[in-house]
């Protein structure tokens, strides 16, 4: 069977409290060797934390998403480093920057994201970053940044392919969602454009659900849609597709 990880999942947000379990296990039926689960906030954070310690496959990312950068205190950015202390929280996100619904101000948002690169830098953890049209903000921050080379991804990619390699040449991975399975989506060139050595897998479950599942809340287990678009979009077999995300994902968060 296939070995696929799942790089992006929400598992403890509340759309999985009735079968979490029975979620993480029809995901490792389906060849889904490890989950990553991503914080968004403090709360999720926390809990991402927690459900890794009793799930062996799954590990956690801590951080505050962008649409939470003005509720955010010192404290809690305090709060974030100290849950970086268990060894399962591999990885420092949901960080970056969301123009689109601007939940709080762009200003707020962007002092929030260098803050949040500084603590991932200090602590040696690979950054998870989220753009949403604002990606010529999100470049002049990260090159602003005192670190000739980055470690971390650009979740659920919405750039074009003259976005690519600038975020390849800082040392990022791209990971893309079910988006590439949808009809309307046009940026087959971004997905090609990234070499199969900085390319991720993820669901962003419960959203992004692919198709043929559009409609029923997205799981990892699902993830094997994604990969079999990607691979025809970039032109290789799945299997080697599969063989070599998980690679990635093994080196950028150490698991395994």
């Amino acid at each position: 069977m296939l070995q696929l990880i799942d790089t992006h999942c929400h598992l403890n947000m509340a759309d999985f409290d009735d079968d979490r379990k029975d979620v993480i296990d029809r995901a490792s039926a389906a060849g889904v060797e490890f989950i990553l689960d991503i914080g968004t906030d403090i709360v999720s954070s926390r809990k991402a934390t927690c459900l890794s310690k009793d799930n062996p496959s799954v590990f956690s990312a801590v951080g505050v998403h962008p649409h939470e950068a003005s509720k955010v205190s010192e404290s809690d950015l305090g709060a974030i480093e100290s849950l970086l202390d268990d060894p399962k929280a591999v990885a420092l996100g949901e960080i970056g920057l969301d123009y689109h619904y601007q939940f709080s101000p762009r200003d707020v948002q962007k002092s929030l994201f260098r803050k949040q690169i500084d603590i991932g830098i200090l602590r040696g953890k690979p950054l998870i970053i989220h753009v949403r049209e604002a990606m010529s903000d999100a470049l002049r921050i990260l090159r602003e940044t005192e670190c000739s080379q980055f470690r971390g991804v650009f979740h659920c990619f919405a750039g074009s392919a003259e976005d690519v390699p600038p975020l390849l040449e800082m040392g990022f991975y791209i990971s893309f969602t079910g988006v590439v399975t949808f009809k309307n989506f046009s940026k087959h060139d971004a997905v090609a454009s990234v070499p199969l050595n900085r390319l991720l897998l993820e669901t962003d479950a419960p959203y992004m659900t692919p198709v043929p599942l559009r409609g029923k809340r997205n799981e990892p287990s699902m993830l094997i849609h994604t990969a079999k678009r990607l691979a025809e979009t970039c032109g290789v077999p799945l299997e080697t597709l599969v063989s070599q995300t998980t690679a990635n994902a093994k080196a950028l968060f150490g698991l395994g």
